[in-house]
């Protein structure tokens, strides 16, 4: 009896570990999935309110981290955001890349321009960074299916 009850415990703690084993394998580790990539995008545009060009710097690649100094980055002609909002964030390649789409406001000269960045984030040292953020028309978003009004 002792040897059943033995065997049957042992069973179901073995069958337990397989189907914990396949599901963390099935799946992207929790720091990969887009709400750690929109929490991180945040932390990015957050930090450009408040001019925080230090923070910004330490949020992008690593390859772009190389190819400017963190003291001359944010210095030369970098104006402040004044509001975004995150408009769709998706991973594109699990463990490789993200993309998140920002409409954003900055005021120059006390006009206020809106303006839409399409940005490729990459999975590095367990983290995202921000590695390609280009200006978008409405057009452009259009095309990936992002409708900002």
């Amino acid at each position: 009896m002792n040897t059943k009850i033995g065997f049957k415990l042992s069973a179901i703690i073995v069958a337990l570990g397989i189907v914990a084993g396949c599901a963390s394998l099935s799946g992207m580790p929790s720091g990969e999935s887009q709400d750690s990539l929109v929490t991180r995008a945040r932390t990015m545009w957050d930090a450009k309110i408040s001019m925080d060009w230090g923070k910004v710097y330490d949020i992008l690649a690593e390859s772009k981290r190389k190819a400017v100094s963190r003291e001359k980055y944010g210095k030369e002609g970098a104006t402040a955001v004044k509001k975004y909002n995150i408009l769709r964030a998706a991973i594109e390649e699990p463990g490789k890349r993200g993309r998140v789409i920002v409409e954003f406001i900055i005021n120059s000269g006390g006009y206020n321009f809106t303006f839409m960045a399409n940005e490729e984030w990459i999975w590095e040292n367990n983290n995202w960074f921000m590695n390609l953020s280009k200006p978008s028309t409405r057009q452009e978003l259009k095309k990936l299916g992002v409708d900002s009004k």
